[in-house]
């Protein structure tokens, strides 16, 4: 005498295959797995790029910047490969934005960007010197920040910079690349000029203890 049993569905996963039944009858869904691969020889170029991002973060500590990164990181949800949302610390935006700008040599995003997807135009890097206990201090992160569009001078396109109050404008008078505090307008000792062709690349101030600023892509 034999038992026969009658199999009505199938649930569980075998294999990366997912069993599924529902009113519609029996379904068999694969899901494919998202693999990011890391080469070896790229750890050690990631893991000092991971320290340089560390060191700028304890940096900007000294200032109200991470309020910026608390407000930004209570806005915005992070969106993976999978379309899973989940909510990252201001540390890890900064990390997720900046490690592999500093990888390729680029400038940090020691703000913000407008979102998660809304990225600058334009970011920059610039040297000043401030007093510090009688000591003159380089501060290169007071002058790092990001540009975005904002309108036109003549039929130039302008860039603005949020944090420090700049503006990138074309002055057709001279055929160079201007920033300033205002677009069209050059105070003494008040702007930078770019001597070479294009918006990127670096800016000479009018007064040589204010310090140069670079533009980047």
């Amino acid at each position: 005498m034999a038992l026969l049993k009658t199999i009505f569905e199938f649930r569980g996963s075998f294999g990366g295959c997912y069993f599924k039944h529902d009113g519609y009858g029996q379904h068999l869904q694969a899901k494919p797995r998202y693999i990011s691969k890391t080469f070896r020889s790229d750890m050690p170029i990631r893991i000092l790029a991971f320290t340089a991002v560390f060191t700028n973060w304890k940096q900007i500590l000294m200032f109200a910047i991470p309020l910026y990164w608390i407000n930004f990181a209570q806005q915005y949800l992070y969106r993976n490969k999978r379309g899973e949302t989940y909510r990252l610390t201001n540390l890890q935006w900064f990390y997720h934005f900046n490690v592999n700008r500093e990888v390729n040599g680029l400038p940090i995003y020691t703000y913000p960007p407008h979102g998660p997807y809304d990225l600058p135009d334009f970011t920059s890097r610039g040297k000043i010197f401030t007093i510090t206990t009688n000591k003159p201090i380089p501060m290169s992160m007071l002058y790092t920040g990001n540009w975005y569009e904002n309108g036109y001078y003549g039929f130039q396109k302008v860039y603005s910079c949020e944090q420090i109050k700049l503006h990138v404008w074309y002055d057709p008078v001279v055929e160079k690349w201007i920033i300033s505090y205002l677009p069209g307008n050059k105070d003494p000792n008040q702007f930078w000029t770019r001597f070479g062709d294009g918006i990127e690349g670096r800016y000479i101030p009018d007064n040589p203890n204010e310090g140069d600023i670079t533009m980047y892509l």
